[in-house]
């Protein structure tokens, strides 16, 4: 994953630059083809859309003269019945009359069947209107020609011809108006409608005509981008075809970095592990083999970390805390870490505090210390002679602490500078060959003090030094102290005094396949003082915490048959309230949330962290009892993370009462020098046994040494035999006979 995540990150340019014209012809193709087929499916929706308003035109068309139709019956049937009645009353033959009474019926049937179909589907408002009122009329001109026919068969033929002169005619002549207004109406919005569908029909030819020419025009465009483009793309192949070779050199470079970075410390385990085998090894030399591996499996667990904070944050996943950070607490861990390195190397590591300084911060402690170890052990690696300067001060303006690393090393050239806050990246290949690393450092380091609202900076003359600037965001400082003195920052630091290994009680399920890890998470336990029964798999986990109620459950994640998360929503479903805690390679938020939907109340990640182990271990299990450490004792570190260095701390602690007529005889004498080559040794040692009180101590008299200031020893030499007492006395198996004896 890291390493296709390299090989795409320096190829990039190589496709973005290199295919771009190619990607822009494809681009300008499918866009104009897929404007072609708009236009052509907009051709055929206005085609349809043309001919479906014309088929509706048509319709309305149809059903108007068939209105007409209906109309023009009842007018011509209304006009011959009024011809018929004055017929009737005009001749005297009975047999004559009775036949044009029949054809009078017939035309009142068909003035009858017209009206009602017309009034079917009349909604036309005009027509509805013209109808009310030429209705009366007809049903009055209907009620007189029916009496106009009584009197007809009664034989009185002249009332008949007297109605047919005063009533039936005005009305009938009325009612024909209406009909004969009806008829135009329909007439003319027949003639409407049909202007209405030719208007229609040649906006869409017209329409239909621009966009077939538009078509036309796009596709001519097309194949004029298309060849413009591929003359272009044929210089652009020969250029960028560098970049590619360049990319590939990048790639292979980068991974032979990383194996050579990973083999090393791999082959200091493998090696120095083997050794520790040999029977025939010496005390001092188990015990710097012990170092060795773990500096080595520290520092291949900083590359693994450094590899897993870059995928981060390519997924823009990497998180952050904002809680409140003791600042004097924080600084003095860097300090303790960074003082180890700088001896080892053999150079000075120094702290200036320039005050005032807030006591406390609000951010992301881990990712805080990160950083700084990161540019202070480059700024070691880098320093041959001389020292390293962490300078820690605040802009109140800006509200962000100031972190300056000052060294004396070779310095980096304004050129070389460019390349430094980019992954993967160092100076040149000669830096990586002499000094190592994966390039990631400094470039995470930025990206993680952009994040806590800083930067970092970079000041440097070749052969004359360097100083990294760290600024980050001090978050709200609204009734936090400020302390203006360094007495009044030692009242902040780190405490002196360390308790020793809580004693717990309680049972713990271990569920864990892996057979080292069930010894290193065994031995953990026990050590705590707690009763711990190990499985192998998730389905043995559910079948043995059936019925039981253990303390605590650890369950890992990663197993064979049945794995942890559906151990856990097993273990749920069928009852089981006791805590659970998940053990897991997986950090991230994605692993965090699938094991608490599973059913797990905590979280543990592996490799597996000693302290953070015990604080998790802690919080589910009840103290049976806390030791408390003897006023004024010193207890180690490393005997606290691990009570089973037991041994090694007491060898080295035994040797140091010893050591105390030494350094009296040699003070006496005046033999600086070999003063200065004691307190070197004890400065590199102290904070290896976890005593990095003694490696300060040692570290300050060495110091007044090298300048000359030898009033100042004998009271700090007293304040050295003072302190091997309180170490002598802060161990767990106490031996009078270690007391220091002073001359």
């Amino acid at each position: 994953m890291y390493i296709y995540s390299l090989y795409s990150n320096t190829i990039e340019r190589f496709f973005d630059v290199t295919f771009m014209t190619e990607k822009s012809s494809r681009f300008v193709i499918i866009f104009g083809f897929g404007s072609i087929l708009l236009l052509l499916l907009g051709l055929i929706l206005v085609a349809l859309n043309t001919i479906s308003t014309t088929n509706n035109s048509l319709r309305n068309m149809v059903e108007e003269q068939n209105d007409v139709t209906h109309i023009f019956t009842m007018r011509d049937a209304a006009h011959t019945r009024s011809l018929l009645l004055y017929q009737m009353a005009a001749i005297e033959d009975r047999f004559e009359q009775e036949v044009l009474f029949e054809e009078f019926l017939a035309k009142a049937e068909d003035f009858i069947k017209a009206r009602d179909a017309m009034l079917d589907h009349l909604s036309d408002e005009q027509q509805l209107k013209i109808w009310e009122q030429t209705s009366p009329i007809v049903t009055r001109s209907n009620r007189y020609a029916n009496e106009t026919i009584d009197r007809i068969i009664d034989g009185d033929l002249d009332r008949a011809q007297s109605l047919l002169l005063e009533e039936v005619g005005p009305n009938q002549n009325l009612a024909m108006e209406g009909l004969t207004q009806m008829f135009e109406n329909q007439r003319q919005t027949i003639e409407n409608e049909l202007n209405s569908a030719t208007n229609n029909s040649q906006t869409a030819y017209l329409l239909i005509a621009s966009l077939g020419a538009l078509a036309i025009l796009v596709g001519f465009g097309i194949a004029v981008y298309v060849t413009w483009h591929n003359e272009q793309s044929q210089k652009d192949l020969l250029k960028q075809k560098e970049i590619a070779v360049q990319a590939n050199h990048s790639k292979s470079a980068f991974l032979a970095n990383i194996s050579h970075e990973m083999r090393t410390p791999l082959t200091a385990i493998i090696g120095f592990s083997e050794s520790l085998m040999d029977d025939n090894q010496t005390y001092t030399e188990r015990v710097d083999s012990i170092h060795t591996v773990n500096r080595a499996g520290r520092h291949l667990l900083q590359i693994i970390n450094d590899l897993l904070d870059l995928s981060k944050i390519e997924a823009q996943r990497l998180e952050y805390e904002s809680i409140d950070v003791p600042l004097f607490t924080l600084i003095d861990d860097v300090i303790s870490l960074a003082t180890i390195q700088a001896d080892e190397k053999g150079i000075d590591f120094d702290v200036n505090y320039v005050f005032p300084l807030p006591t406390q911060i609000q951010s992301d402690p881990v990712r805080i210390k990160q950083i700084l170890l990161n540019l202070i052990t480059n700024a070691i690696k880098f320093t041959d002679h001389g020292s390293v300067i962490l300078r820690v001060s605040h802009d109140a303006t800006a509200r962000q602490l100031v972190f300056d690393v000052i060294d004396t090393g070779i310095g980096i050239s304004a050129e070389k500078q460019k390349h430094l806050f980019k992954a993967f990246s160092q100076a040149d290949t000669s830096t990586t060959r002499q000094f190592g690393g994966t390039g990631l450092g400094l470039y995470l380091s930025r990206i993680l003090a952009q994040n806590l609202g800083g930067d970092i900076f970079l000041e440097s003359t070749p052969n004359m030094g360097s100083t990294f600037t760290c600024r980050i965001s001090t978050g709200n400082l609204k009734g936090v102290d400020f302390v203006y003195t360094e007495q009044g920052k030692e009242r902040h630091g780190a405490s002196r005094v360390i308790s020793e290994l809580p004693k717990l009680s309680g049972s713990i399920l271990v569920v864990e396949d892996n057979p080292d890890n069930q010894k290193l998470i065994n031995m953990y336990l026990n050590r705590l003082g707690v009763n711990s029964i190990t499985v192998n798999n998730g389905r043995e986990a559910v079948e043995f915490a059936s019925g039981k109620n253990f303390d605590l459950i650890l369950m890992d994640i990663q197993m064979p048959i049945m794995d942890g998360l559906q151990a856990t929503r097993k273990l749920r479903d069928n009852g089981y309230t006791g805590p659970i805690v998940a053990l897991s390679a997986g950090a991230m938020q994605d692993d965090l949330q699938r094991t608490e939907e599973a059913g797990c109340d905590g979280h543990l990640s592996k490799p597996i962290d000693r302290t953070a182990f015990i604080e998790k271990i802690c919080e589910y299990l009840p103290f049976d009892d806390t030791p408390q450490t003897d006023k004024g004792v010193v207890v180690s570190r490393l005997l606290v993370e691990d009570p089973g260095m037991l041994e090694l701390v007491q060898g080295f602690a035994k040797n140091l009462p010893e050591m105390v007529p030494q350094l009296e005889s040699l003070l006496s004498n005046k033999e600086w020098e070999g003063l200065k080559q004691r307190m070197h040794d004890l400065k590199g040692l102290g904070g290896g046994y976890g005593y990095p009180e003694l490696s300060q101590l040692a570290s300050e008299i060495e110091l007044e040494l090298r300048h000359s200031s030898y009033d100042k020893l004998p009271e700090m030499f007293d304040d050295l035999f003072q302190l091997i007492n309180r170490i002598m006395n802060g161990l767990p198996k106490y031996e009078p006979d270690y007391r220091v004896q002073r001359k």
